[in-house]
């Protein structure tokens, strides 16, 4: 369960606001292009739609809970650029 500790903004955090979970795709991404088979394709769809719930929740949770996230979210990217 994701907690709202603290504003980080420094280091990958101050592009993008979830780096981790962009990590993660690109990672499955990478899985997907080394395999090139049909499951691999289902196991990067699959991570895919758990990241967005996950970047949905965090962000829920972190604009509750932090005053000062709605105005760094405006100048930050999205967690996924593009899609979230």
């Amino acid at each position: 369960m994701p907690e709202a500790r603290a504003l980080a903004a420094g280091g990958p955090f101050r592009r993008n606001r979830q780096p981790l979970n962009l990590a993660g795709l690109v990672t499955s991404l990478g899985a997907l292009l080394h395999f090139q088979q049909p499951w691999a394709g289902l196991v990067v769809l699959f991570n895919f739609s758990i990241q967005l719930f996950r970047v949905h929740f965090k962000e829920q949770v972190l604009t509750r809970a932090l005053p000062e996230y709605a105005e760094y979210a405006t100048r930050t990217w999205q967690p996924i650029p593009g899609v979230y």
